[in-house]
């Protein structure tokens, strides 16, 4: 499938120079494959499977928020020339809100499920913050580009094999690390490490409870759970507004740590973090 210009894609251009329609990073170019992603990880996951045959767009943007993003009317414009669009699948809620409109904008795009075959958590759709799983979402994007492009499947086939290596050179990097530091637990704000925690042993505690803001009393519960562990920090997201957590730090002496669970360089995002959950502990155990 070619990409085509359309009158209502110039129309659009036209009308919205805000959002950079001119930009040679969100048109389809010709010779490549028009891969649009959920999310800002699986982006990296795409360029490093597709390599040159490949330009991405992404539909919630770094900086916004998945639960509550809509996408650009520009964005669905152009959707009509994509050849595959690789969802999350795990239950985020912008696939859930929007995956129906997304399809019907292209009837004849290949949709890739990146979720098939994973053991889900229910409630917990942050399946790409497991570099295990991440790996498995990797293969399951090069299972879409070669079908839609069997000509070039050696090449997507290389480009798998390549960046599994960095994810598992990436695992055991953080395995060992962690296991070296002795760290047990850690404290998030919005509870997005679910399947970090379960790959490495470690307990994910709270302060959100059920995507709502924490009642005085989950307050007063997490204060002590903190001061009798010596949690040392709360992980926040960028995304989500921060005055709770900066609130509690303030009650118990802990640290306020910003961690984007939606890293654009996948592989950087995820040492930093392991990086940030290392140095905190040992700053508790310093105090």
């Amino acid at each position: 499938m070619r990409w085509r210009p359309s009158f209502q894609l110039l129309f659009v251009c036209l009308l919205s120079g805000l959002w950079g329609c001119g930009s040679p990073e969100r048109q389809p170019v010709a010779d490549r494959l028009s891969v649009f992603v959920t999310i800002p990880p699986q982006a990296e996951f795409v360029e490093r499977v597709g390599g040159t045959r490949v330009q991405v767009n992404i539909m919630v943007p770094v900086g916004a928020e998945p639960h509550t993003h809509e996408p650009a009317p520009q964005q669905l414009v152009l959707l009509e020339g994509a050849h595959l669009y690789a969802r999350v699948g795990s239950g985020i809620a912008f696939e859930r809100a929007w995956m129906d409109r997304i399809r019907a904008v292209n009837p004849g795009m290949h949709v890739v499920d990146c979720a098939a075959g994973i053991d889900l958590v229910e409630g917990d759709p942050h399946i790409w913050l497991s570099p295990l799983l991440a790996r498995h979402m990797a293969d399951r994007i090069r299972e879409g580009l070669s079908r839609i492009d069997p000509e070039h499947a050696a090449h997507y086939r290389l480009g798998y094999e390549q960046y599994a290596a960095d994810l598992a050179e990436l695992d055991a990097v953080i395995r060992r690390s962690l296991q070296e530091a002795n760290i047990r637990r850690f404290m998030v704000y919005h509870p997005a490490w679910g399947y970090f925690a379960r790959d490495y042993g470690l307990e994910q505690l709270t302060v959100e409870h059920e995507g709502k803001e924490p009642t005085a009393q989950r307050l007063a519960r997490v204060v002590q759970a903190m001061q009798e562990t010596r949690i040392g920090a709360v992980f926040v997201s960028p995304q989500f507004d921060q005055r709770s957590a900066r609130a509690l730090a303030a009650e118990t002496g802990a640290q306020v740590l910003s961690v984007d669970p939606l890293p654009r360089h996948y592989l950087q995002g995820m040492r930093e973090f392991a990086t940030a959950l290392i140095s905190s502990e040992r700053d508790s155990h310093d105090e």
